[in-house]
């Protein structure tokens, strides 16, 4: 398989691994639809991602949606491709008065040609380990507060997943944590994802986050993987033009549609 090029095969199996390495607090398939509980950190860890057509009528299926997501006090939420099932499942739900929000880009690498690391000194060195640590968990909860707390059951249910991650992060010149990062290596699939690139505010612009993508695709390419992918907010321009510097390019896209929040 052609794992560059968006088919809507191709954007299927890159969203299936990414949902596999988001490894959700709760995560029940129904029908061909994967539905995501996670505490509410994320829009995406708490949606529900339509894969297969299945075989129940469609109401019935939504109805359950919503009692899996008010029942949790969360807002129900779906994540749609282009590759959603069934087919014309966002025009049915914008019928039905489900709000659009706007989503993310989705990226890949085909790992042929890796960027180089930032030649600046106050970049600094990428750390890697397989379990988060305090500095790790530090930074993530700057950016998104109570992904943190996530992390270490994460990487629990991704070693359980016979999925890698790899916590990176980057030290200030004080020791702490000031970037960090998520990659999960799928050594089935042959790919890697990023997740959760994150540097805190008063330590932007300095080529930790370039530090980071670049030390996650030589590991990655080390281990075998044929293809890395991340998503990025598609409003976040400036993301976006560091990640196509460092050889990503746009595979698919995805947005979100929005029930009624739980009474």
């Amino acid at each position: 398989m052609d794992l560059l090029e968006p088919t809507l095969r191709r954007i299927a199996w890159l969203e299936a691994a990414a949902a596999d390495a988001l490894a959700p607090a709760e995560e029940v398939v129904s029908d061909g639809w994967r539905l995501r509980f996670n505490r509410g950190v994320t829009r995406r860890g708490n949606s529900v991602l339509p894969e297969a057509r299945g075989e129940r009528p469609l109401g019935a299926k939504l109805s359950e949606a919503e009692t899996f997501y008010r029942r949790r006090g969360v807002v129900p939420r779906f994540q749609l491709t282009s590759a959603a099932r069934p087919a014309r499942l966002d025009d049915e739900l914008a019928r039905r008065g489900w709000e659009r929000e706007p989503g993310a880009t989705v990226l890949q690498h085909g790992l042929e040609t890796l960027p180089e690391a930032p030649d600046d000194a106050a970049a600094g060195d990428v750390r890697v380990a397989e379990r988060p640590d305090a500095g790790y968990t530090s930074v993530q909860d700057a950016v998104v507060p109570g992904s943190g707390a996530w992390a270490e059951a994460r990487a629990a249910a991704l070693h359980g997943a016979g999925l890698v991650p790899w916590h990176l992060d980057v030290r200030g010149d004080d020791g702490r944590a000031v970037a960090a990062g998520l990659a999960v290596l799928d050594p089935q699939r042959r790919c890697v994802g990023l997740f959760s690139l994150a540097t805190v505010p008063g330590a932007r612009g300095r080529g930790h986050g370039r530090a980071l993508v670049a030390a996650a695709l030589r590991r990655a390419q080390a281990a075998g993987a044929r293809c890395a992918y991340l998503q990025v907010d598609a409003r976040n321009d400036a993301a976006l033009r560091l990640y196509r510097r460092l050889g990503f390019g746009v595979h698919h896209a995805y947005h979100y549609r929005r029930g009624e929040s739980p009474d």
